[in-house]
């Protein structure tokens, strides 16, 4: 995987589908902090912070350094740095591109599903008609994906004009 690329794995999503873990990204991006110094800042019990940097730790997006005198500080990863930094036009986009893809694939599953259901009717009355939906909407998130693939070419300089 490339330098300005992220995987966004299922431990990540599920990490940054929280407010307060967001929170406490931008809390540490600024600069390292302790629970305490976290819990003063967002206003959440200790118990409930713990949860939440475990959750961050285990997505590999902070860690945990030991100074000498004892305190524990919670700093960003690279991964963390990235998926946090204001100029990420580029991880946008991927994100987009794959949840573009990821819908035409489940379109695509149900329009084979419903194709299945027309040449192999489990009942009288499925029509031509039912199997529309499904493939409008998986030929809608291709093309989406492939748009979004054509504006990343573009802005990383793979189609400049001659």
């Amino acid at each position: 995987m490339s330098d300005d690329m992220i995987e966004l794995n299922g431990k990540t999503i599920t990490a940054l589908a929280s407010t307060t873990r967001r929170n406490i990204l931008k809390k540490i991006k600024i600069k390292p902090m302790t629970v305490s110094e976290i819990t003063r800042e967002l206003s959440i019990n200790k118990s409930a912070i713990y949860k939440h940097l475990q959750i961050l730790q285990d997505a590999d997006l902070i860690t945990r350094k030991f100074n000498n005198n004892e305190f524990v500080y919670y700093e960003l990863t690279k991964k963390g740095k990235d998926l946090i930094e204001q100029n990420i036009t580029n991880k946008k986009i991927i994100i987009l591109l794959s949840a573009s893809l990821f819908g035409s694939l489940i379109f695509l599953i149900l329009f084979i599903n419903s194709l299945i259901d027309l040449i192999f009717p489990k009942y009288w009355g499925y029509s031509f008609i039912d199997i529309l939906p499904p493939f409008a909407g998986f030929l809608l998130f291709l093309s989406v994906g492939i748009a979004l693939i054509f504006k990343l070419k573009r802005q990383r300089g793979f189609d400049k004009p001659k």
